[in-house]
């Protein structure tokens, strides 16, 4: 019997030409919705109940949306973060969750790594500049010897971690939930501290956390206070790690001297966004893992594991 599935990943949707024979010879169907950056619950509900499994981008799986999928058998993430699926709710019905974990550290820690450089040396609004025809001289500031803290010292702030010290930075870390690894610490020269007694140490500080009910705005109000007065913000995990709120207020008053974000609480950003005001503020649109080694990574990791959740031997791997 033919397995239906919902495919609402962009990146896997713009491939999926590659993989439509190795679809078809293992009975599987797919279906590809207009994406803009995620489904929420009232576009997915009138859905899901047509499908065997989906494969999930940013979408917002929610209960109502996994009682909805009367025949689902699995629900597959295309990357890491979770907590846009309920898991609990698709637990209760057994229903598998499959992500692809430790497939993106290099690429997220690239655009970190990007985000800084274009913040310390203005090359945003340089570009700006020379383009409006202004020889732009905006002096910028020198990497070596500033220090770097990362939030989250999985796969993606480790690769920010092994990539600081190759532009001089002096990288610290902080993660809770972490086990301590010696030889990477002396490796990289990495400090661990708790996350309070590194926030007034750095002068960047990156976001690579995963979003948790513990990490929803973590960066609020009285965490941007205890950073240093000039000190940059970088988020290329979960818009909800920090309350957008309280950045734009320490950016207003210009105790922070600039951010770079690749995410936001509200995906796309809205057009009335006070974010949208600021020359200091590098704004991305959750593209921190779209190269094509990286997509092409995780659509067969992907792949795979709906096979697993559908119970399908697999046959041969996919292109």
């Amino acid at each position: 019997m033919t397995a239906h599935v919902l495919i609402t990943c962009r990146q896997l949707q713009s491939c999926i030409d590659q993989f439509r024979g190795w679809l078809a010879d293992h009975d599987v169907a797919v279906e590809l919705p207009t994406i803009v950056q995620y489904l929420g619950e009232e576009e997915l509900v009138p859905l899901i109940g047509r499908f065997d499994a989906i494969i999930a981008g940013d979408d917002h799986v929610t209960r109502k949306v996994v009682e909805a999928g009367t025949r689902l058998k699995v629900i597959c993430k295309w990357g890491i973060g979770i907590d846009a699926i309920d898991v609990a709710a698709a637990a209760e019905r057994n229903i598998p969750v499959y992500n692809t974990p430790g497939m993106f550290g290099e690429e997220v820690a690239d655009m970190a790594l990007g985000y800084v450089i274009m913040l310390a040396r203005h090359l945003h609004l340089i570009d700006r500049g020379v383009r409006a025809g202004v020889w732009t001289k905006t002096r910028g500031t020198t990497l070596s010897g500033k220090r770097i803290g990362v939030i989250g010292l999985g796969s993606i702030g480790q690769a920010v971690v092994r990539r600081a010290g190759g532009f001089g930075l002096v990288p610290f870390g902080s993660d809770p939930h972490a086990a301590p690894d010696p030889d990477f610490d002396a490796r990289t020269g990495l400090t661990r501290l708790p996350l309070a007694d590194m926030l007034p140490q750095v002068d960047f500080l990156v976001v690579t956390c995963s979003l948790t009910p513990d990490s929803h705005h973590l960066l609020e109000a009285d965490a941007f206070a205890l950073l240093k007065k000039g000190a940059y913000v970088i988020n290329v995990s979960r818009g909800s790690i920090i309350n957008e709120t309280a950045l734009i207020a320490a950016l207003q008053t210009g105790h922070l001297a600039g951010a770079g974000l690749d995410v936001f609480e509200e995906e796309p950003l809205p057009a009335d966004s006070p974010l949208r005001g600021f020359d200091n503020v590098i704004l991305g649109a959750h593209n921190g893992s779209n190269t094509h080694e990286g997509v092409d990574r995780v659509n067969v990791a992907a792949l795979r594991n709906l096979l697993r959740g559908l119970g399908i031997a697999e046959k041969y791997p996919p292109a």
